[in-house]
This record gives structure tokens, C-alpha cells and sequence, in this order.
């Protein structure tokens, strides 16, 4: 005989109400926060949406103080707004990457990948450790900042130059057969 599990109770805990009321006050500047951040409206409503929750399952936060539960909520909004614009970003340069091979690496790619390996053999010294601290090690902008003596802004501007001049060299390669 088969029997039936029980549904799990789903009805809010005793005093949610109040809660839920609480919180939901702050949902309209909660909102415009969010999109100032850059979300669009339907990422606005679901980041505040999760703020929202967040802060019913954890608390930790002065709820007699309406600038503490704003404070706790719009930290709780920054940090899933910054998970989830990392995981676009991320999202991004894969498919930046897809393209570069579709329009570059007919092939196996191998021959866009030997130019590669000797444009960056002919960078000076001080340009190839840049581009291992960044993109072998890891590294965020302010960490290769501190580690070349440079701003976080002195640091992408490098990057940029140096991604265009290796964009450049690979093309100069492939065209000449080199």
C-alpha cells in the first residue's frame, strides 16, 4: 500500500506577518537601489525578491530601526546584484571567447594559438609578468595593481593596450604566415 507523504507545513513562522510587513515597506527603494546598481527591472525584482528572503531566514538586524532594516536589506541586494553580475560577466567573455574561434580557429585554432605564444614571447619582461599576474594567477586589478605599483585604473588601461597591441601582432602573424 502506498501512502501518501505528508506536505511540509509552508505557513509562516508565528510573528512573519509583521515581519514580511516590515520588510516589505522597504521593497520600493529597495528597487530603485538595485537598478541604480544597473539591473534591469525583471533582475531588480528578483535580487529584491532574494534580499527579502535572505533577510526572513537570517535576521541580524535591528528591526525596531527602520534605517538598520534598510541598511541590512540593501547590503543583502549588493551582494547577490554582485554574484549575479559576476556570473554575467563570466558569462560574457565565454561567449566573446566563442566568437574570436568561430571567426579565427576555422581549424583546431592551433596556428591562432602559436601567434599568440610568440606575440607574448616579444612583449617586454614588465607587459608578460602583467599578463601572468592577471590572467595565469588570477589576480583582480587591485592586487596587480599593488603588486606593479599602479592604480586599479593604471592597471586596466595597461590591459587594454596590451590585449589591442597582441589582438594586432596575432593578425600581423596569421596574414604573413610567421
Amino acid at each position: 500500500m502506498i501512502v501518501p507523504r505528508a506536505e511540509p507545513d509552508r505557513s509562516p513562522p508565528q510573528g512573519a506577518g509583521e515581519a514580511v510587513s516590515a520588510l516589505d515597506r522597504h521593497r520600493p527603494a529597495l528597487l530603485r537601489y538595485v537598478r541604480v546598481l544597473g539591473a534591469d527591472a525583471v533582475t531588480a525584482e528578483d535580487l529584491v525578491q532574494e534580499a527579502l528572503v535572505v533577510a526572513l531566514e537570517r535576521g541580524g538586524f535591528d528591526a525596531s530601526s527602520p534605517a538598520g532594516v534598510f541598511a541590512f536589506l540593501r547590503a543583502a541586494a549588493r551582494n547577490r546584484w554582485l554574484h549575479h553580475a559576476r556570473r554575467r560577466v563570466t558569462r560574457r567573455e565565454v561567449e566573446h571567447a566563442d566568437e574570436v574561434w568561430d571567426r579565427h580557429c576555422e581549424d583546431d585554432g592551433d596556428d591562432y594559438l602559436l601567434a599568440l605564444r610568440r606575440c607574448v614571447e616579444a612583449l617586454p619582461e614588465q607587459s608578460r609578468r602583467l599578463l601572468a599576474a592577471t590572467y595565469g594567477d588570477g589576480l583582480g586589478r587591485a592586487d596587480v595593481g599593488r603588486a606593479f605599483g599602479k592604480s586599479e585604473h593604471g592597471i586596466k588601461s595597461a590591459l587594454r593596450r596590451l590585449r589591442a597591441h597582441l589582438h594586432d601582432c596575432i593578425e600581423r602573424r596569421r596574414r604573413s604566415g610567421a
